[in-house]
């Protein structure tokens, strides 16, 4: 599923990516972008992670103190920039997902939910961001019968996949 993901993400933006294989790192808030121990002298490659809510407490939706729901998964970039006159570019990311969340949702909703959720995750990876169009696959929340990017999704995917490419960096 995570292959196909970053497959179909590859497809619409435009970006290339490549599979460096499993790591024994755990997600964290506080991911260094450049680990040489772990993985030599480049920056450190996108980390996707099967999570739980007691290893990642992100995932607990909480509202005045009490629990209102799980968030299926997370996602984000980390960005430099060479110098104070250049952009920003992303040079490492991770995508962390809910395992339990979506094992108890896919048994409710089906087969199509945890597809559904690596692609909207793998689409903040690239920087797309919620929208509030519930016919789009980047609504922030699951279960409007949305299990691929829709027209809006694929338009900003496009964009992003336009950018500049920094691969000297």
């Amino acid at each position: 599923m995570i292959n196909a993901g970053f497959n179909e993400l590859s497809r619409v933006t435009g970006l290339q990516f490549i599979n460096d294989g499993e790591t024994l790192e755990a997600p964290s808030e506080q991911r260094p972008m450049y680990q040489p121990d772990s993985y030599g002298d480049r920056w450190a490659p996108v980390l996707v992670a099967w999570s739980t809510p007691e290893e990642s407490p992100k995932f607990t939706r909480v509202q005045e103190g009490e629990k209102i729901g799980d968030i299926l998964g997370f996602a984000g970039s980390q960005a430099v920039s060479p110098s104070t006159k250049d952009p920003y570019v992303y040079v490492t990311g991770q995508v962390v997902l809910n395992a339990p969340a979506l094992a108890e949702g896919s048994a409710v909703e089906g087969p199509t939910l945890t597809p559904a959720a690596i692609a909207h995750e793998l689409a903040h990876l690239v920087g797309l961001d919620h929208v509030d169009d519930a016919s789009q696959l980047m609504y922030p929340e699951a279960g409007f019968g949305v299990y691929a990017y829709a027209s809006g999704d694929l338009t900003g995917l496009a964009a992003l996949g336009r950018g500049t490419c920094s691969p000297g960096l």
